[in-house]
């Protein structure tokens, strides 16, 4: 019987002149947040089928000694890669934290080994005979800037035409389902429907902002809503976040920026009701915007 093949590289492009990335973690964690990304980067290489779950203790474990940073700094920086288009944000919403650029960029190592690429898991979230056909997703690019954005493959071209929300159905997979949510909202405040330029990178910033959530309520010790219990919730935020008190974000608000600027959109929500400061997606923080009317079912809808 043939030995199994490996699904692991002993190497992975490494480019000389710096993109986005890592100019964004450097300047929020200095050579930390420098290190971090390359440290994980070999560390996804030496992995079996380049995914680790941050979920599982000794994964995690390892990860954190290899790069160096406590977890809450690690799950800070992984938000921000996930933000940024590096990783999956549907996958990194469950703790997994997968580079499809990554895997694309090491696409030589399998061909000499006649063997093929490891696949993208799919998420609890997706069917997976409905999921997103990976050329409509963020061109790789975007998300492994690891030098200049070159990668050794083809880039994929960018659909430059932008799809209007009829393009989203609330009946796809959980997080289309999620991000319908926003752009109903977005629309009923806006009285123009949400245009989107890149689909994927708006399903990533969702899957952080699930992520986030879920991590919250678990912190808080309460028992986790239901899949429509969420969407409400969402949706309460969504409704929320369209209608903040500040001309800037209510005029460019976006899923990418409500996940990037979750903490400061959180305070101007409930700074603007009179609500506790707390900037957290927990329980506490849904009972609020439903004594305020965001929820339906309570005060009525703003």
């Amino acid at each position: 019987m043939a030995a199994p093949k490996k699904k692991t590289v002993d190497y992975f492009p490494h480019f000389t002149r710096p993109g986005k990335t890592l100019f964004i973690l450097e300047a929020k964690w200095g050579n930390d947040g420098y290190a971090f990304w390359f440290k994980l980067l070999e560390t996804l290489g030496a992995t079996e089928g380049h995914v680790c779950n941050f979920n599982d203790a000794a994964q995690r474990e390892y990860l954190l000694a290899r790069t160096g940073a406590d977890a809450q700094t690690a799950n800070d920086i992984l938000s921000e890669l996930a933000t940024l288009g590096n990783l999956d944000g549907a996958l990194w919403a469950e703790g997994l934290i997968w580079c499809q650029s990554f895997v694309d960029n090491v696409e030589d190592a399998y061909k000499k080994r006649l063997s093929d690429l490891p696949q993208r898991p799919v998420s609890s979230t997706e069917n997976p005979m409905e999921r997103v056909n990976p050329e409509e997703e963020t061109p790789r690019e975007e998300q492994f800037d690891t030098g200049n954005g070159e990668t050794k493959v083809k880039e994929r071209k960018e659909n430059k035409s932008r799809e209007k929300v009829k393009s989203i159905s609330p009946d796809g997979d959980y997080l289309d389902q999620i991000l319908a949510l926003f752009l109903h909202e977005y629309e009923s405040e806006h009285g123009k429907p949400y245009l989107i330029v890149n689909r994927g990178k708006e399903r990533r910033a969702v899957g952080v902002l699930l992520r986030a959530h879920r991590a919250e309520i678990k912190a808080s010790g309460t028992s986790p809503p239901d899949s429509d219990e969420t969407k409400r919730q969402f949706q309460a935020l969504f409704r929320a976040a369209v209608r903040v008190n500040d001309p800037w974000l209510h005029n460019n608000m976006s899923p990418t920026i409500l996940a990037s600027k979750i903490n400061e959109i959180l305070r101007k929500i409930e700074n603007g009701s009179g609500g506790k400061v707390q900037s957290k997606l927990d329980s506490s923080f849904f009972e609020r915007l439903q004594r305020d009317g965001f929820i339906q079912g309570a005060a009525g809808r703003r």
